[in-house]
């Protein structure tokens, strides 16, 4: 299992390459906050590739761990972010069984926790 790892200069995007779409992550450093979405769409021309996957490494571990605990860093998908005034969010729901597979995520219902794979588990090329 390969990831390209990409950033728009804001977000670092985790493209698998064996299927379509990406897995994009942005860390608020003010609020602690990491915004997370599955995409089924190719990377736009905006995006370079990273060159040094280092802190795209160290950001994808605090996704991962945060999604499941309760800590100083809160987790937020992006698919169920509303704004201010309570009106749905403008992004395109889509459907990502494909990609939530591939990155290991999984929802418990009972414990309200979603576990994605550690990124040890993935080639970065």
């Amino acid at each position: 299992m390969s990831l390209e790892l990409y950033t728009d200069g804001d977000s670092y995007i985790y493209k698998p390459k064996e299927i379509e779409g990406f897995l994009i992550l942005n860390y608020n450093k003010i609020q602690r906050q990491i915004y997370y979405k599955f995409f089924n769409h190719k990377l736009g021309d905006n995006v370079k590739k990273v060159e040094d996957p280092q802190y795209a490494v160290s950001l994808y571990n605090l996704f991962q761990k945060y999604i499941t605990e309760v800590g100083d860093i809160e987790v937020i998908c992006l698919s169920e972010f509303n704004d201010e005034e309570g009106e749905e969010c403008p992004w395109e729901e889509e459907e990502t069984p494909e990609l939530e597979e591939f990155f290991g995520s999984e929802y418990y219902e009972e414990t309200d926790i979603l576990i994605v794979k550690n990124i040890s588990n993935f080639i970065i090329e």
